[in-house]
């Protein structure tokens, strides 16, 4: 009999340690920094589908810090925009750019051949940079990039891009050169730097290099920007535009490739590291549980998403919602329909006009009884169900004790 019991705990108890694992993470309070690599793992992972749980920590990250979690929102906002809107122009920088000496174009560098001399691929730059002062006669060119000349450790990338401007007729004065840098991320860091302290008069910038670095150029340079005027509490310069040299490439650089940047601005050196090399850890996507639907005291609609990591938004922009007529009179099925990552879900609420126009009504939708289409009811919050099966396992646990030590006598 006590062996029965006790196969029976053990099975109780293996049993729930499976239904625990299957529940979201529930973290401690975690510090800003842990926040940022949360963030950046999401869109590495997921891109677009991440964009609820991008949303859950940017929230988390404003509880810790205000002000970064309205920068690191405007990074994550350009990060996705660079990858799903932006143009890459090419050849020449479009129109509408600054007539004045508030805009700079800056030429991304290129390694050097051994010797010193430039590459086929660097010279296509500078033709889109030239094309793009003669466009722009009144605008800046920011030369970036330091010393790669396996041979020659006296030429620099910049200082070799500066002199081929020169010989093709553009102003000295014109030119402003960073050769200190040998990343995509030093040369977003160091022309910051020389912009701010040297040239006030700057206000935005225009990014020239090959057409596949764009996106990625982009994003680093614009991260920087955004993080160094927050540091500084100094005024930001903005990326209004781009162009780009043909090189030949199909595509764009890898999302990775990009995340592996903003971790080394963002000071995640480990992080960075890890996505490169494949072995990062993958966070689990919150996953859509059911709709929640209330009528406002303005007889407007409003839709809020429940998901499995406890974090609710609203979503009543992106729902389809049919059955509502604010001017109708007697009672009214109201029924939104929202999907996100491949889940469905509706709600359905009854409501009348007459209540809402009752003063003593704040709020009649969250009195209106709601049916969710697959939720089955309302869900126990992921904190409580975790204390449930935490407690229910320490007491089969505590159980399986008791009967082996009664065996044993």
């Amino acid at each position: 009999m006590l062996k029965k019991m006790s196969k029976a705990l053990c099975a109780l108890f293996v049993s729930l340690s499976v239904m625990l694992s299957g529940l979201p993470a529930i973290h401690a309070s975690q510090s800003s920094q842990e926040l940022i690599g949360e963030l950046i793992r999401y869109y590495a992972a997921y891109q677009e589908s991440a964009e609820t749980d991008i949303m859950r920590v940017l929230d988390e990250l404003e509880d810790v810090d205000a002000a970064e979690a309205e920068v690191w929102g405007q990074i994550m906002d350009y990060w996705s925009y660079v990858n799903t809107e932006m143009d890459v122009n090419l050849d020449v920088a479009p129109d509408g750019l600054p007539d004045d000496d508030t805009l700079c174009f800056v030429v991304l560098g290129y390694q050097l051949n051994p010797d010193g001399s430039m590459r086929d691929e660097l010279i296509g730059r500078l033709s889109v940079a030239l094309a793009s002062a003669e466009k722009y006669p009144n605008a800046y060119v920011a030369c970036t990039g330091g010393g790669t000349a396996a041979d020659n450790p006296n030429a620099t990338e910049a200082d070799q891009m500066a002199a081929w401007l020169i010989e093709q007729g553009l102003d000295p004065d014109r030119i402003i050169v960073e050769n200190k840098s040998s990343s995509t991320v030093e040369n977003a860091e160091f022309t910051y730097r020389i912009l701010r302290e040297e040239y006030p008069e700057i206000d935005s910038l225009a990014l020239i290099t090959s057409d596949y670095h764009i996106p990625r150029g982009c994003l680093l340079y614009n991260a920087r920007l955004l993080l160094s005027a927050y540091e500084a509490g100094d005024k930001l310069l903005t990326i209004d535009s781009n162009a780009g040299y043909r090189a030949g490439h199909e595509g764009y650089e890898s999302v990775a490739l990009q995340a592996n940047g903003v971790c080394q601005i963002a000071g995640l050196y480990d992080l960075a590291s890890q996505i490169s090399d494949g072995t990062y850890e993958q966070p689990t996507l919150s996953r859509l549980i059911s709709l929640n639907i209330t009528i406002t005291p303005q007889k407007t609609v409003q839709v809020k998403a429940l998901y499995t990591s406890g974090y609710t938004r609203d979503v009543t922009n992106l729902a389809e919602i049919s059955g509502y007529d604010p001017n109708a009179e007697g009672d009214q099925e109201v029924t939104a329909v929202y999907s996100e990552n491949g889940v469905r879900k509706a709600a359905t609420i009854k409501v009348s006009n007459a209540q809402i126009d009752d003063p003593a009504v704040e709020d009649p939708g969250q009195e209106e009884e709601q049916k969710p289409s697959q939720s089955g009811g309302a869900p126990t919050s992921v904190s409580d169900l975790g204390t449930v099966y935490a407690a229910m396992i320490m007491t089969a646990a505590y159980g399986i004790f008791m009967l082996r030590r009664k065996s044993q006598r």
